[in-house]
C-alpha cells in the first residue's frame, strides 16, 4: 500500500462532519446531552428551605445567598511590628504544632450559606431577615 492509497482510505473511510467540520458522532452525543439535562430540568424538584412548600417547575422561586465572615478593621504598623523577627515566630508555631501531634480544627475564614425560598417566605425575610419579630412575640408569663 503506497501513501496515495493510505490518504485515499482515510478519506473513504472519515466519519461524516457537520457545518463547523466536527464528526457527525459529537452531533448526535451533543444532542443527546441536551435530551439528558431537558430531562433533568423536568425532574428539578424545588422546595422552599423555610416552609417546606414544594415549588412547581415554572413557579417563582427565589434564592438566598449568605455570606457570614468575619469584620476586621484596619491593622495599625508598628514600630514593634518592623523589628520583630516573623521568621522565628512562624518557626515556633510549626513546633508547636508538630509537637502537640493534633492537628488543630481551624474555622473557615467564611461560610456561605445558599437557601430556595418561595414567594412568602421571601416577603417575610425581606420584612425581618434577622427574625427579631419572632422573638419578641414570646410573652411569658411570671409563674
Amino acid at each position: 500500500m503506497d501513501r496515495e492509497d493510505i490518504l485515499t482510505r482515510r478519506h473513504i473511510s472519515a466519519p461524516h462532519r457537520d457545518e463547523r467540520g466536527a464528526p457527525a458522532r459529537l452531533m448526535k452525543a451533543g444532542r443527546a446531552a441536551a435530551s439528558f439535562h431537558e430531562g433533568l430540568r423536568s425532574m428539578l424538584h424545588i422546595t422552599c428551605d423555610n416552609c417546606g412548600k414544594k415549588l412547581g417547575q415554572g413557579q417563582p422561586h427565589y434564592v438566598l445567598k449568605i455570606e457570614v465572615f468575619a469584620a476586621q478593621g484596619p491593622a495599625e504598623l508598628t514600630e514593634a511590628d518592623l523589628d520583630e523577627d516573623h521568621l522565628e515566630a512562624v518557626s515556633d508555631l510549626l513546633r508547636q504544632m508538630e509537637e502537640s501531634g493534633e492537628p488543630e480544627t481551624v474555622e473557615p475564614p467564611s461560610r456561605h450559606l445558599r437557601y430556595d425560598l418561595c414567594t412568602d417566605c421571601r416577603e417575610r425575610y425581606l420584612r425581618d431577615p434577622l427574625s427579631k419579630e419572632a422573638t419578641q412575640k414570646f410573652h411569658f408569663s411570671e409563674n
